[in-house]
């Protein structure tokens, strides 16, 4: 499950998503999502549940609060992922961590 606090495309009024995934065999050098990390995820919705868009970049870094005004979602995605890089408060591993779906 997915908890969801701002949708930047698709339908809004959304709080919590349920996602569906592979977890692969072998390792593909990304870390996993962390249960209760923050982040922006792209997904597909599929009948009763979403999907990652892509194996290899399900997610970028966000932090909670980013107050998203840009227009369009390519805008907004800069937007979020400029907020953790100027933050004083993020981490090194929020500024820098890749992420695949599967959890560690």
């Amino acid at each position: 499950m997915v908890l969801v606090e701002h949708v930047l495309k698709g339908p809004s009024g959304l709080s919590v998503v349920r996602c569906q995934y592979v977890v692969p065999d072998v390792f593909l050098g990304y870390a996993g999502v962390r249960s209760g990390s923050y982040r922006l995820f792209f997904l597909n919705a599929e009948h009763d549940h979403y999907t990652f868009v892509s194996p290899y970049y399900p997610s970028v870094v966000a932090m909670a609060g980013t107050n998203v005004e840009s227009q369009g979602p390519r805008n907004q995605v800069i937007e979020v992922v400029a907020e953790v890089l100027r933050s004083p408060t993020a981490t090194f591993d929020q500024r820098t961590t890749r992420s695949a779906p599967y959890g560690d």
